[in-house]
């Protein structure tokens, strides 16, 4: 569950992850305060290999928990980042903005605009794939592709599109169009094509040849 998401859970399960991931998945369990603390459990596990993506946040979050009883206080999210940002002091500024902002950019002392460019609140690696299950979907790939063709401006479509789309990370993106479940319409924005892998009550779901499930 993204941010965002305003939605409330008697009960969260977690993936263990960064702190800041889990806390924000805690913040959906009796989000809207009508149950008692002990009625409002969220559960961290972990399962199978950890992606290599995370190594270092998991690591640093199973360090916190060892070090603190509660984990969302003030103490050990400033021991998380700190650990964190201290493996690599660039790791939380990749975009060097706050270097911009003391030491200007360009010749241009304040740089919104190019700042504007590079900075986003959370970022993204995942890539969108399109469910042209109902009329007004197929009616919107339909209208995308002729913006295409026609080289018309189609950043409006897109969003339109957005309602009608689930987000991949891109390993599980690029299994998609190698195995023929989804074609690419623009570059990392695809579209479903095996119809059968998507339902209304569970969303999307693929079956690879582990018998791994991706829901």
């Amino acid at each position: 569950m993204e941010a965002g998401v305003d939605i409330d859970f008697p009960v969260v399960f977690r993936e263990k992850a960064g702190l800041d991931s889990i806390i924000q998945a805690a913040g959906r369990c009796n989000r809207e305060g009508k149950r008692s603390v002990e009625e409002s459990i969220v559960w961290v596990f972990t399962m199978g290999k950890i992606p290599r993506m995370l190594g270092k946040n998991v690591a640093i979050t199973g360090e916190t928990f060892d070090k603190y009883s509660i984990y969302d206080g003030l103490e050990p999210i400033k021991y998380y980042f700190e650990t964190l940002q201290s493996l690599d002091i660039n790791l939380l500024d990749t975009n060097n903005i706050v270097e911009s902002f003391d030491k200007g950019l360009g010749g241009i002392k304040m740089p919104f605009k190019k700042i504007a460019e590079v900075f986003y609140m959370i970022e993204s690696d995942t890539r969108m794939l399109i469910i042209p299950i109902e009329k007004e979907a197929c009616q919107l790939v339909e209208k995308l592709q002729y913006k295409i063709n026609n080289q018309q401006n189609f950043k409006s479509t897109i969003q339109e599109l957005g309602v009608y789309s689930v987000n991949l990370y891109e390993n599980e993106y690029e299994n998609m169009l190698q195995d023929g479940n989804s074609y690419e319409i623009l570059d990392g924005i695809a579209v479903l094509q095996n119809l059968h892998m998507y339902s209304m009550d569970k969303g999307l779901v693929y079956e690879k040849a582990d018998g791994a499930m991706i829901i």
